[in-house]
């Protein structure tokens, strides 16, 4: 507690509180330091001791104590409310976030495009990149999902026949698999 916060408790001056606080060895610099709850009750008995005619038309001093504890309780609730402040925030902008990827859960990506958004030289690389992290592999001429990924929704198989008969497949990337390529790629950053 502040030495204004202990003088309004035991109802006496602040200028009380901090000659008390000095003869008690309670100080820094010749100021007061931040006073516990020990010191607190030192300064109280010191005062009630010394019979100082400035506590006699004040608040008795058997609440001061529960005082000073309402305090630091409120403090502390203090202290934790913005913590849950603090995390309730993170947790909205995460919820609008994910909200925001899956209202565009129809719009699809290219290596390419994702290539360049990490910063990646080619579709060729992410591709490198993403077998050499186990996601995918190539059968056929084609990258294909592995197991794990392959029902996760990152990836979408567009089937293609060309005027000669020859049937394509294109694979993209979903906003999901796009969100997660992008984490993924930071934590290895």
């Amino acid at each position: 507690m502040t030495t204004k916060e202990t003088a309004e408790a035991l109802g006496v001056s602040d200028r009380t509180v901090r000659e008390h606080a000095k003869a008690l060895g309670l100080t820094e610099n010749g100021k007061p330091t931040e006073l516990d709850q020990h010191a607190v009750t030192v300064i109280k008995s010191r005062i009630q001791s010394s019979g100082r005619k400035d506590l006699a038309n004040v608040r008795q001093l058997s609440n001061v104590s529960t005082d000073v504890e309402m305090i630091q309780k409120a403090k502390d609730f203090m202290a934790w409310a913005t913590i849950k402040i603090q995390e309730e925030t993170e947790k909205r902008i995460q919820a609008e976030r994910k909200n925001a990827i899956l209202m565009h859960v129809t719009k699809t990506y290219t290596a390419s495009e994702i290539a360049k958004e990490m910063g990646l030289r080619s579709a060729q690389e992410l591709n490198q990149v993403m077998a050499d992290c186990k996601m995918q592999y190539k059968q056929n001429g084609t990258w294909l999902p592995c197991a794990q990924y392959s029902d996760r929704g990152f990836f979408e198989i567009k089937q293609q026949e060309l005027e000669s008969g020859k049937v394509i497949y294109d694979r993209r990337i979903t906003q999901l698999g796009r969100e997660f390529l992008l984490e993924q790629f930071k934590a290895f950053e």
